[in-house]
């Protein structure tokens, strides 16, 4: 593959070192805490996690997930249009996001390993005081060379 801009030589290194974090907590070299650390962090991202909810607490509702808090289960929301991912707090044994203005667009998203397969949630919503369902869906992980390949793929 030939590379003709930084942009796709920066795109192409990103994608090595996720198939490496992906490979190695597989492989068991790594636990589930530092593969949430480098799937999720927010610098590695290119974003920035800043308190962009401040205001009025009256405009603010409290996000739920009807999902049952597990160690092998991380929960986040993502607002694109702030640039910003905030993790969930634990909660009654489930997930939820305190503090979230109200009618903000988001993405819900939760990752778990259960037997050693990836399960991806994930779910476009509007902020209310309601809580959200989540559908997991098994993927698999391909391409075990040294080859750039999309790293996971839906079942």
């Amino acid at each position: 593959m030939k590379l003709t801009s930084i942009e796709q030589l920066r795109d192409t290194l990103a994608k090595i070192t996720s198939k490496k974090i992906e490979l190695s907590y597989l492989d068991k070299r790594i636990s589930f805490d530092d593969f949430k650390y480098y799937i999720y962090n927010a610098s590695k991202l290119g974003w920035t996690n800043v308190d962009c909810f401040a205001g009025d607490p009256s405009r603010k509702v409290t996000v739920k997930v009807n999902i049952k808090v597990q160690a092998n289960i991380s929960c986040k929301l993502l607002f694109k249009d702030s640039r910003s991912l905030i993790a969930a707090e634990k909660h009654n044994e489930m997930f939820e996001f305190p503090g979230v203005p109200k009618n903000k667009r988001g993405l819900l998203i939760a990752i778990k390993y259960e037997d050693g397969k990836p399960f991806l949630a994930m779910k476009e919503i509007v902020v209310t005081s309601s809580s959200f369902d989540l559908d997991w869906r098994l993927r698999q992980l391909i391409g075990r060379d040294d080859k750039i390949t999309f790293a996971l793929r839906a079942r």
